[in-house]
């Protein structure tokens, strides 16, 4: 069965970097041997500072509390791809992302729990937003939804620095990325995303990487069975 603690445990890693900046915390473990009894320290330790008028702080906590009521669910639903995509945007406050899906693609469900669809956007959107340069003013993520042949279809696709033969091997043959070894977000996160595709419907690939051109993933889940029916 696919590891939805580790998924979520990654997500945890990011919130708790960000509350160590903006609250000059100052939480000291290895990133590898956090669990879940120790988010729920770190929760409640941050819980106690007080009432949070940082925006930045707000969502970070809030994403820890997510995550916390979240870990051991592996129910899935029927639920509408594009619908919880539109709620993960919230969360991202950039221009540069641009959003667009087929009329098929809105009315379409899918059968997936919705917290692992969740992080896998998470993870790919954070991903495209660490590609940008300093040189690059036209940077820009595009995000694109369709149906095709009882599939729905999500594409990611940026034109940051896209990556080296070395790290695009390793993503290709299934590979984890150690931490150390990447300069933009790969490590665990994709290395997940490709071992949930291993073992449950549905597939996740790299379309193309070049070295400052950019990088194109696509993920692709079947539709559910009655969505399936009205289509055709």
């Amino acid at each position: 069965m696919f590891d939805l603690e580790k998924l979520l445990l990654h997500d945890a890693k990011n919130h708790i970097h960000a509350i160590n900046i903006l609250l000059r915390r100052n939480y000291t473990y290895d990133f590898n041997m956090l669990d879940f009894e120790m988010v729920c320290e770190i929760l409640a330790d941050v819980e106690n500072c007080g009432e949070f008028k940082n925006p930045s702080i707000l969502k970070s906590v809030s994403g820890l509390r997510e995550i916390h009521a979240n870990f051991n669910l592996n129910e899935k639903k029927e639920i509408s791809p594009c619908k919880l995509l539109a709620e993960v945007l919230i969360d991202f406050n950039y221009q540069s992302i641009e959003n667009s899906h087929s009329s098929s693609a809105l009315s379409t469900n899918v059968l997936i729990n919705p917290i692992i669809l969740k992080q896998f956007y998470k993870i790919l959107i954070y991903n495209s937003l660490e590609a940008k340069t300093r040189e690059k003013d036209d940077f820009k993520i595009t995000l694109e939804s369709k149906i095709s042949f009882d599939k729905y279809n999500f594409t990611i696709t940026d034109n940051g620095i896209g990556m080296c033969e070395t790290i695009k091997s390793k993503i290709l043959s299934g590979e984890k990325v150690p931490e150390s070894s990447k300069k933009r977000g790969w490590g665990v996160g994709i290395y997940l995303i490709q071992n949930y595709f291993k073992q449950n419907p549905g597939s996740f690939e790299l379309v193309y990487s070049e070295p400052n051109e950019g990088t194109s993933f696509k993920l692709s889940l079947p539709i559910a069975k009655e969505t399936s029916t009205m289509l055709h």
